[in-house]
């Protein structure tokens, strides 16, 4: 699993030290905090790192170019240094990817910037490279997997003697205890993420606050709404949980203030994701929840939703009619954004048309399989799309 490091920062809060040094090379005994951060990883066979440099980015990639692993270790010598043989300390295999991510780029501008260098990971590891642990990596990991969750971090307690105090009616003392003995809990700097945690980060972002605030809120509706009243209520959900890809993209190519784009993203990608809801009816009812609003739902009729039905059917197609009104935005971004990045943009919103395309090939049973389009089919609307 790939372990990005986070390297860059000015370290302000050991102004002693990182005068000299980046905070990571602070030694601990006769090595820097980063080897032994990557020593923890690697026990646990993580060994491909990617460290995002920042402040004094050279003495970083000179520990590594230079590195001398006989310096640290007991060793035998011949031949005055021709020949070293390493004595109960083997040389480390590891991988490292060193990227200058800029020195006043917060963490989540960071990870951004390394973003392409963990595509495809099922899950990838990070750290703020300033912190130490014995706590079992594999935990964390097993616990992402159990539950199937975007991001987790450990937590714990804080590692001071400060005191808590609580105030009562009118800033009376009510309490005071030491911060160990509360409920206090701290971000111990030892991440497990998904790729998708990209689509819940903005330009500028750092990477906890703002893209854990919006997964915590996506995941709050998911909890405590199972289904929505009115199509604005619907889209209010897909806000949070698919227009900050769109978003993203538009970061990413420097496009995020023309409003006019945010709102065509905006458009295409909960069209898309209103297509989700129609091919996975059964799927969603299974799990308690319902995407059909329920003010459409009485307009057509419709009381079951667990077996084919022409109310049913009905609503799926006036849903798709909504979908594919908003799916037609695609077009609009693939003209303004031009190049090969305007004609992939456009291609995902036609792919979510081909989609709905399948749903009224399969007449509307989204009970028999999910319909999706043909690879045949998907392959010529990427031609047709790249030829225009």
């Amino acid at each position: 699993m790939k372990t990005v490091l986070f390297c860059g920062g000015l370290g302000t809060r050991i102004r002693d030290y990182s005068e000299s040094i980046p905070k990571p090379m602070i030694p601990i005994g006769d090595r820097p905090i980063l080897w032994h951060l990557m020593h923890y990883y690697s026990q646990y066979g993580h060994k491909d790192f990617i460290l995002c440099l920042g402040y004094k980015a050279n003495v970083i990639k000179e520990f590594f170019l230079n590195y001398r692993p006989h310096t640290y270790a007991d060793c035998i010598v011949s031949g005055f240094g021709d020949d070293v043989e390493i004595l109960g300390d083997p040389q480390q295999d590891w991988r490292i990817t060193m990227i200058d991510t800029g020195i006043w780029r917060s963490i989540g501008e960071r990870l951004l910037a390394v973003r392409k260098h963990v595509e495809g990971e099922e899950m990838f590891l990070a750290n703020y490279s300033d912190n130490l642990t014995d706590f079992p990596l594999p935990r964390l990991i097993d616990k992402m997997k159990e539950t199937g969750k975007i991001a987790g971090f450990m937590a714990v307690k804080p590692a001071v003697s400060f005191h808590v105090v609580n105030l009562g009616q009118g800033n009376t003392l009510a309490a005071v205890q030491d911060i160990r003995d509360s409920e206090i809990w701290v971000n111990g700097g030892n991440f497990v993420l998904r790729p998708r945690i990209f689509d819940y980060m903005k330009d500028g972002d750092e990477l906890v606050l703002g893209p854990f605030a919006r997964l915590i809120e996506a995941n709050r509706m998911d909890q405590r709404i199972s289904e929505y009243e009115s199509w604005e209520d619907l889209r209010e959900y897909c806000r949070h949980s698919a227009d900050p890809v769109g978003r993203l993209v538009l970061t990413v190519i420097g496009r995020a203030l023309d409003w006019q784009l945010v709102t065509w993203s905006d458009d295409v990608c909960t069209g898309l994701q209103l297509v989700n809801f129609l091919q996975d009816v059964p799927r969603d009812l299974a799990l308690g929840r319902v995407y059909l609003p329920a003010d459409d739902r009485r307009r057509f009729g419709v009381t079951v939703l667990d077996r084919p039905n022409e109310p049913l059917t009905q609503l799926l197609e006036f849903e798709a009619d909504r979908a594919s009104g908003l799916l037609a935005a695609g077009e609009r971004l693939r003209k303004t954004i031009g190049g090969r990045t305007g004609k992939a943009v456009g291609l995902f919103a036609r792919g979510g048309r081909e989609a709905l395309g399948a749903l009224h090939d399969a007449r509307w049973d989204v009970f028999t399989g999910r319909p999706r389009p043909s690879r045949a089919r998907l392959a010529r609307t990427a031609v047709s799309s790249l030829l225009r």
